[in-house]
């Protein structure tokens, strides 16, 4: 059964207990007594603090547990040497055990174990000493005077070594009590005492200059040492104590706020104004902080509240980058600086040093950062203050349009200028907004350098309102706006055309471009200035039909200008040279946009756009004109007849008599004919004087087209002129009618049938050959002369000349010559000039039987056979080097053409050409050829033209060969 006790202290009763055992009892029961004390010691019963009287945190030492066969047999020994006996001296027998067992303790660090024992010791000790020698005359009696003077003398040493070990064991104390988490101020105070006034000062300095980063510690000691330095009269060092106790609790308090207060630390209070900036600087100091941290250090208020507005405006300024933006989000805005700032103005005595700082720091601030600087300037007017020489009204007007705009070009010189000088970087706010600073206070150096880039049809508007607050002139705005659309909306497209090659389009976009410019130029109320910028603007366009437009509407300017009634004359003759200028520049870029529009603008057509008439004549000498012809299905080629009625309509030009002097340059001409036509041109059915004409007539009324054409074919004068009319010229002009009337119209106007009108334009054409050839010959006179007489007569006296050769070609073929020798001498004539007349020649060959009885000897069989080929008669063609005298040039020339070409082909032109009247001879013989090397090669089985071979025309070898040919392949 267990009972207990309110208020009972179980380690005392067991140290009565302990006590009382040791004087009355054994050595067996008095180890155990002591035994139970000290387990009951180290236990840690409960204390009550009410009843202990600690009404704050009580210090409780942390230590080893002690070994119990190490310590108590100690601690008998101690005990049974402290029993009272008379007249003995306790000294010496205690001095090893006590000194063991205090060894002991502060080994396991009880050093207030260690402490209580030491006291308690010392007090026994002298309490027994004391009392034996409390009247030393009796205790000499008692005693002999030697044991008198030992006992003094032990009681000196214990003292002194009492003393070294209280030391010792206090100053473990205090360093404990220190370095625990809630310090015991009491009892470091208590432990203090119980040093030298020296010793405890030497500690707590040196503890604070050991753990001065540690505020709460620092201000435990100082609070310490302030208590004794009262204790014992000490002002000085009271004062210093409490000094270190604020700055403790400003270092503590900063500290949550993440404020260092190391740099000023235990300095004087003159320093810790350093610490302001870097106080206003945190966004959580509130203004009474700041001004019990004045209080506190004597500082001037006034200035630490100004260095707070100003952190407030620098807070703001950096909230406002797109970096930190989340990471401040505690940042008062703007009003809320304003209205912050506003509390703070009426605390000072002064606001004119406020409004010097603040001028001065507008033009610090980054000039992007419009919250921060509107803020500035609101608290500069709530102040009383104003900016130099400048209204804060128009300021906050022009932030107020800044911060609804948003940038679209990149920072230009200017910007990076400014920010190079002040040694800062560019803000990265920069890429959005414009530079404040820069427009507002240098807007006659920088403001259209800073807009001019930003100008766009969306911009416009709030640039035009930030110029009209600038109070900029607004001509110089709309011409900027206009050239910046050219340079930067339609150049670039005229660059990137002409990198591909090509030119500017004047499609939707490109019109809208164009109306921009054309509105910003009439916005200009200086109209010299508007045209000039226009036709600054035009000339640098490329020639095509936007060049056109701005050209015309420069000389709508130009109109005006010189229409404006307050002008001097001296003006209006200016006005009237510039509109003649841009007038004829006009007529000749759209000239040359017409041609483009056409395709027409080539280097020669280019060259005569200032002479329009010249032009129009030119461009009916086309080369088109005559392809079309040839190519009547071609879709690519430009219409002349548009061309040239827009360029007449352009240069106030009468397109009818262009027509008229064209047709008399063609067709009626004076000029004596030359004969510039080659051998190569010889093939061609119309010249370009024919096509020509075709082409202008073809937009002429056709009765009088008609009527003309018949008149110079028929006639040897002219109708439009006085000129002789040439056989070429009259064969043109019924090449012409032929082509445009049909047959009906023709024989009307001929009353003949249309095969005679045919037959009549032949001898004009032979007639205009002996024409160019000097031979004079009438219509007459040629159609009744005999003309293999005059084909000889040709031939004989004319030979050596291409065109006569021509000419004999033609004739003979026409008129059905066939005089071996003459085609003979004609072949080799035509190949010697290797003339294109040869190829009409060898199409029509293979129908003439006498032909074929030529001498071969004489003629270039091998020429004729490659005419043959590069005209794909391949028949034909191996059917000349058949006719090669020489035997072995023949089989070498047949065996090679044999290889290089199908045998099916030529198989085919043998059916085809050589099946009638004189060339069945050779036919047989020619596909024998064939087929003897398609043998041999193995590769006419199977052809469509194996039916046709005859056996009963092979010899028996041949036969013999076929048939073996035929039993390897399995037929």
């Amino acid at each position: 059964m267990t009972v207990t006790y309110e208020a009972l202290s179980l380690p005392e009763v067991v140290h009565s207990m302990a006590s009382q055992a040791a004087t009355i009892c054994g050595s067996v029961l008095t180890i155990l007594a002591i035994s139970s004390f000290v387990q009951t010691s180290l236990s840690g019963a409960e204390k009550d603090p009410y009843t202990e009287w600690a009404f704050d945190y009580f210090f409780t030492e942390d230590g080893a547990v002690l070994d119990p066969p190490a310590v108590l047999p100690v601690a008998y020994e101690i005990a049974s040497r402290m029993l009272p006996l008379a007249g003995k001296n306790l000294c010496l027998p205690l001095g090893s055990p006590m000194s063991v067992l205090l060894d002991k303790l502060q080994e396991c660090s009880q050093h207030e174990l260690s402490l209580r024992l030491i006291n308690t010791s010392l007090g026994s000790v002298v309490q027994h000493i004391a009392g034996n020698i409390v009247d030393i005359d009796l205790a000499e009696k008692l005693h002999n005077q030697e044991t008198v003077h030992d006992a003094i003398g032990s009681l000196t040493a214990v003292m002194h070594y009492s003393e070294s070990k209280i030391k010792e064991n206090v100053m473990a104390l205090l360093h404990k009590v220190f370095h625990s988490r809630h310090v015991d101020r009491s009892l470091a105070g208590g432990y203090c005492s119980l040093l030298r006034k020296e010793s405890f000062y030497e500690y707590l300095w040196d503890m604070i200059n050991k753990t001065w980063q540690n505020y709460s510690k620092v201000q435990s000691v100082a609070f310490v040492g302030a208590q004794l330095a009262g204790w014992y009269d000490d002002p000085e060092e009271k004062q210093k104590f409490e000094e270190l106790m604020t700055d403790a609790e400003w270092g503590k308090e900063l500290g949550k706020l993440r404020i260092s207060f190391q740099d000023v630390f235990r300095t004087p209070s003159i320093r810790k104004e350093e610490l302001l900036r870097t106080l206003v600087q945190n966004p959580h100091v509130k203004i009474d902080l700041i001004l019990k941290y004045c209080r506190s250090f004597q500082l001037n208020s006034d200035t630490a509240l100004q260095l707070y507005i100003e952190a407030l405006l620098q807070n703001s300024s950096a909230s406002h980058d797109e970096e930190d933006s989340v990471g401040n989000a505690g940042t008062l805005s703007p009003s809320s600086v304003v209205a912050r700032a506003t509390e703070i103005i009426p605390l000072l005595g002064s606001t004119n040093s406020l409004v010097i700082n603040l001028n001065a720091m507008l033009f610090k601030i980054d000039p992007y950062d419009y919250e921060t600087i509107e803020s500035l300037v609101m608290i500069i007017e709530k102040a009383g203050g104003e900016i130099a020489n400048v209204p804060l009204n128009q300021a906050l007007m022009l932030i107020e349009h800044l911060k609804s705009y948003k940038r679209t070009s990149t920072p230009g010189d200017p910007e990076h200028q400014y920010a190079f000088k002040r040694a800062i970087p560019l803000s990265p706010a920069a890429q959005t907004r414009l530079p404040f600073h820069l427009i507002f206070f240098k807007a006659s150096q920088c403001f259209w350098k800073i807009i001019t880039p930003e100008l766009n049809e969306e911009s416009f508007p709030k640039i035009f309102l930030i110029s009209k607050i600038m109070k900029v002139p607004l001509d110089t705005l709309y011409m900027c706006a206009a050239d910046r659309a050219f340079q930067e909306r339609l150049k670039p497209k005229i660059l990137e055309r002409m990198r591909r090659g090509s030119r500017l389009v004047a499609d939707k976009e490109t019109a809208a471009i164009v109306g921009a410019i054309q509105s910003y130029l009439l916005c200009i109320t200086n109209l010299e200035r508007s045209a000039a910028l226009a036709h600054t603007i035009a000339r640098d366009l490329q020639s095509g039909p936007i060049k056109v437009v701005l050209l015309k509407f420069c000389i709508s300017l130009a109109e005006k200008w010189l229409a404006h009634k307050d002008m001097q004359e001296e003006s209006r003759e200016k006005a009237r040279i510039f509109l003649q200028k841009i007038q004829v520049e006009y007529r000749k870029r759209a000239t040359e946009a017409v041609l483009m529009a056409h395709k027409l603008n080539s280097e020669e057509h280019w060259k005569l756009t200032g002479k329009p008439a010249r032009l129009l004549v030119l461009l009916y000498q086309h080369s088109t004109i005559t392809e079309r012809f040839q190519n009547p299905a071609g879709s690519d080629y430009p219409d002349i007849h548009a061309a040239a009625r827009e360029i007449a309509k352009i240069n106030d030009l009468d397109m009818k008599k262009i027509w008229d002097a064209l047709m008399e340059k063609w067709l009626c001409s004076d000029e004596a004919p030359a004969d510039k036509r080659t051998s190569e041109m010889v093939e061609k059915t119309e010249d370009e004087a024919f096509k020509r004409l075709v082409y202008v007539l073809q937009l002429q009324p056709v009765d009088k087209g008609f009527r003309i054409l018949y008149e110079c074919a028929v006639s040897t004068t002219s109708p439009i002129g006085v000129n002789q009319l040439t056989f070429a010229q009259r064969s043109i002009a019924l090449k012409c009618l032929i082509y445009l009337a049909d047959s009906s119209a023709v024989e009307l106007l001929f009353r003949k049938p249309i095969e005679a009108v045919r037959i009549f334009l032949k001898a004009l054409i032979y007639l205009s050959e002996f024409e160019i050839l000097n031979i004079p010959y009438t219509y007459e006179s040629f159609h009744k002369a005999p003309k293999e007489g005059v084909i000889k007569g040709l031939w004989k006296n004319h030979s050596h000349d291409p065109r006569a050769v021509k000419l004999v070609t033609e004739l003979s073929l026409e008129y059905q010559v066939w005089d071996a020798q003459l085609w003979n001498g004609l072949l080799q004539k035509l190949l010697d000039f290797n003339m294109l007349h040869v190829h009409r020649v060898l199409v029509n060959w293979r129908h003439v039987v006498h032909l074929s009885k030529l001498c071969c000897s004489h003629l270039d069989v091998t020429g004729i056979a490659k005419k043959y080929t590069e005209l794909q008669l391949l028949a034909l063609s191996l059917g000349c080097l058949w006719l090669i005298p020489q035997p072995e040039k023949r089989d070498q020339q047949i065996k090679g053409f044999l290889a290089s070409h199908q045998p099916e082909k030529i198989l085919h032109q043998i059916k085809e050409h050589m099946g009638h009247c004189g060339l069945a001879c050779f036919a047989s013989e020619i596909r024998y050829l064939v087929l003897e090397f398609a043998m041999r090669g193995k590769c006419f089985v199977g052809t469509e033209y194996l039916p046709y071979l005859k056996l009963q025309e092979m010899g028996a070898d041949r036969l013999k060969g076929l048939v073996k040919y035929l039993a390897d392949e399995n037929r």
